[in-house]
């Protein structure tokens, strides 16, 4: 939830109701504490000296990251790319759809094939279907 929400303040309430939806513990603030430090820890031992940059901003928490971090940040950064390239260079399109496509294979904890490039122009929006 917060690194959907990075940037931003997520009230404490919004993240009891997220964690515990079937009611919260006894101590909802302490309990949440405990989970932040777990969560520092899985970090650490991942990426050693990585400082995990979750703040208390007034009635809630907030999680800052640097640019290109999130991989569904870059992702939408290659898209738009490609969109905003694929009539003056596609082959440039294309490597940024490539780039696009490597970070889902990894993220499904695959190699990225090399794909062929493709032909332009492709279509700006994804088209809808209707069954009956």
């Amino acid at each position: 939830m917060l690194l959907v929400n990075a940037g931003r303040v997520l009230p404490f309430h919004e993240l009891y109701a997220e964690i515990w939806p079937d009611g919260l513990p006894a101590d909802p603030a302490n309990a949440l504490q405990v989970h932040l430090v777990r969560l520092r820890r899985q970090l650490e031992s991942g990426e050693p000296g990585r400082e995990l940059r979750i703040t208390t901003a007034g009635p809630g928490l907030s999680l800052s990251l640097e640019p290109g971090e999130l991989d569904l940040e870059v992702f939408s950064t290659c898209w738009q790319q490609a969109r905003h390239l694929v009539r003056s260079e596609p082959r440039t399109a294309a490597e940024k759809l490539r780039e696009a496509r490597a970070l889902e294979w990894a993220r499904a904890g695959r190699r990225a094939r090399p794909q062929p490039a493709a032909q332009g122009p492709w279509p700006s929006r994804p088209k809808r279907t209707v069954s009956r």
